[in-house]
C-alpha cells in the first residue's frame, strides 16, 4: 500500500490529512508549529515527524501544503528539508500557494534522487511544471 506524508496542517493541509488518514494512506505529519502537528496526530493517531526530512524517508508519498516561497524553501531545500530524506522512486507534491517565480522544480531537480517525481499544481494563470 502507498503511504503518504503531510507537510503542512493548516486549514487546507490539515482537511487533506484527515481524508487522507481515512483512506488509510497518511503515515504521518510535520508541521512548522508542533503544537498543531501533535493536536492532529492526537486526533487521528499518526506519526509526527521532527523535520521535513525524517518524513520523506518513512513515505512513498510527500505532499506539502504550507504557507508562502520561504516556508516552501525551507520545507524543501532546508538542512532538514524533504531533499536530504527522500528516497528514490518516492513522489513529491507541492500544493503550497507560491510565486511562479521560484521555479521550485528546477531548484530540486539536480539534487533529487534518481526516480524520485516532483509535481506542482497550481490554480489561476500561472503555468505548472513538474518532471
Amino acid at each position: 500500500m502507498v503511504t503518504v506524508g503531510v507537510i503542512g496542517l493548516g486549514t487546507m493541509g490539515w482537511r487533506i490529512a484527515k481524508v487522507l488518514r481515512e483512506d488509510g494512506l497518511l503515515r504521518g505529519v510535520y508541521n512548522r508549529t508542533p503544537s498543531k502537528a501533535r493536536a492532529f496526530a492526537e486526533e487521528f493517531k499518526v506519526k509526527v515527524y521532527g523535520n521535513p526530512a525524517e518524513l520523506a524517508r518513512d513515505v512513498d508519498v510527500v505532499l506539502s501544503i504550507v504557507s508562502d516561497d520561504d516556508a516552501v524553501k525551507a520545507v524543501m531545500l532546508g538542512d532538514s528539508g524533504v531533499l536530504n530524506g527522500v528516497k528514490g522512486r518516492s513522489l513529491v507534491i507541492e500544493m503550497s500557494t507560491i510565486s511562479p517565480s521560484i521555479e521550485l522544480a528546477k531548484l530540486m531537480t539536480p539534487s533529487r534522487p534518481s526516480g524520485t517525481g516532483f509535481h506542482c499544481w497550481g490554480l489561476g494563470r500561472y503555468p505548472l511544471f513538474g518532471g
